[in-house]
């Protein structure tokens, strides 16, 4: 394949952009069918740019439900493939506006780093609340951050700046697996403990079953050379 993505993986991106436009097409709370075919000759979107179109979406509502109808390979005139994905979905629209005054800066994240190297960045709540950190690999992985076995759950206090690692004996590292990583960052003011398994798909559908005023969130991307 062209883009390096595997079937599961380019099945996973289509059904992702089926959702999205599920949210273009509701207004309102209902069922509907939405269907995107994707050709996967064309060269492959980092996860930054998938995650950044459907949080935009997100805004005016999200998938609370969805079922996988019907999924189909075919064959371009040119000769490359495509897959075409159908889906149901259960379309609810947001009755709540995002709180701007609940939000949080980091700083120190690089835009590279060498292998095997530590991370380290800052922390600074506008408001009280509950911070979740997950890192996201291009090839659809994740991983559970923070909090850890090392870096207890914690209330963050308004206005009062951390450093990452917490724990002075832990550390983060940068390791050469991907060709680019994302680092997203889910604040929120209720403490709502994320249970599911480690895989983008469930991570999504946990943050976007918090209501947008409940919830500030930020992702920063980074590539790891040797």
């Amino acid at each position: 394949m062209a883009d390096n993505m595997t079937p599961e993986q380019t099945k996973n991106k289509a059904i992702l952009e089926a959702k999205k436009e599920a949210l273009l097409r509701a207004g309102i709370t209902e069922n509907i069918s939405s269907t995107y075919i994707l050709n996967i000759s064309q060269s492959s979107e980092d996860f930054q740019q998938i995650f950044n179109s459907i949080s935009a979406i997100e805004l005016d509502g999200e998938v609370k439900e969805w079922e996988l109808i019907n999924e189909k390979w075919e064959v371009d005139g040119s000769g490359n493939p495509y897959l075409e994905v159908t889906i149901n979905a259960t379309v609810i629209k947001y009755k709540t506006e995002r709180d701007l005054s609940f939000d949080f800066k980091v700083e120190g994240i690089k835009e590279w780093y060498y292998d095997s190297t530590f991370l380290e960045f800052t922390f600074l709540p506008y408001q009280d609340g509950y911070l979740r950190i997950f890192l996201f690999g291009d090839n659809y992985d994740a991983k559970f951050l923070f909090p850890n076995k090392y870096e207890k759950n914690k209330l963050f206090h308004k206005g009062i700046e951390v450093q990452f690692p917490l724990n002075v004996n832990y550390r983060l590292v940068a390791e050469k697996k991907e060709d680019a990583d994302l680092l997203v960052f889910v604040y929120t003011k209720q403490d709502i403990p994320y249970t599911k398994k480690e895989n983008i798909k469930d991570i999504l559908e946990w943050i976007y079953s918090i209501p947008k005023d409940e919830r500030a969130i930020q992702h920063f991307s980074f590539v790891i050379h040797h």
